[in-house]
């Protein structure tokens, strides 16, 4: 029963593309008998008039930019950012780039921090090397101005670069009796 479906349903098929084809065929076969004298006739009849006439301007003087000549568009060099900075961002008396001439005092080490000993609950308070700031002195000028200004004025006083200074205001503070400044 299935097989004679599928016999039925392929004749049908079969019909139908032969069918196709033939009409595709009579159609091509029309457009080669058609002779050329009744298409160009054809041809004629649909043509018509232009769209639009162009007008006829007279020179107006301007030009498209690519008639105009090359002139050179690029900007001055700009200078190096740094070149314009006029400010001294950490007020310092002496130039960071001083000349070669000028040696910087001779750098001292900053107190080895002591272990604390269980013993002993309050660390005794920092000895300053002769020439130093005082903890006290130290504490005034963390209290008045900051820590940053009390770091310059270590600074000030014994030439030492910003780190060195840092680590020295930072073990003055950590040994006061009060642990604060």
């Amino acid at each position: 029963m299935l097989t004679v479906a599928y016999l039925c349903l392929s004749i049908v098929s079969g019909i139908l593309v032969i069918s196709f084809g033939l009409n595709l065929l009579d159609g091509m076969q029309r457009l080669k008998r058609e002779r050329p004298s009744e298409r160009e006739a054809v041809r004629t009849h649909v043509a018509a008039a232009p769209a639009f006439v162009p007008l006829d301007l007279p020179n107006h003087g301007m030009k498209w930019p690519s008639e105009l000549p090359v002139t050179s568009r690029a900007l001055p060099p700009l200078p190096w950012p740094s070149e314009t900075w006029t400010d001294n961002f950490f007020e310092r008396k002496t130039s960071v780039f001083a000349s070669p001439s000028v040696v910087p005092p001779p750098k001292e080490e900053p107190p080895k921090r002591q272990q604390k000993s269980k013993k002993d609950p309050a660390p005794a308070p920092a000895v300053a090397p002769s020439g130093m700031p005082e903890a006290d002195e130290i504490a005034v000028w963390v209290e008045k101005d900051g820590l940053a200004a009390a770091v310059e004025n270590i600074r000030d006083r014994t030439g030492w670069d910003f780190q060195r200074a840092a680590k020295y205001l930072a073990e003055v503070l950590r040994n006061r009796p009060n642990g604060s400044a």
